[in-house]
């Protein structure tokens, strides 16, 4: 055989191995992902919504704890006491009752 012939073969060699070995490494790398020990999909969250929580007479209590002290949830100072409707549930005094003599935890 002749050189030429020889680098040739050699060459045409060389291309279909690296042919088969560049089609292997595509194959085993798109198998990955069916692997069930790869996690790759991040967690989805449904069924959200937000819940504001609203204070319109910036006094401590929320509107929803306002209905359940049953104060005015517009005033700050329900009983006209001087003190703010959520201080006094805070200390232990009632809202709706004015000082003094409104203390109901002892």
């Amino acid at each position: 055989m002749d050189k030429k012939r020889i680098i040739l073969i050699s060459i045409i060699i060389f291309i279909l191995l690296s042919a088969i070995a560049t089609a292997a490494v595509f194959f085993f790398k798109s198998r990955q992902g069916d692997s069930p020990a790869v996690e790759t999909a991040s967690p989805k969250i449904e069924n959200t919504k937000t819940v504001v929580i609203t204070d319109m007479d910036n006094d401590g209590l929320t509107d929803e704890q306002e209905k359940v002290y049953g104060t005015d949830p517009t005033k700050q100072d329900t009983d006209g006491d001087g003190f703010k409707d959520g201080e006094e549930i805070a200390n232990g005094y009632d809202p709706l009752k004015p000082a003094p003599g409104d203390k109901i935890i002892k």
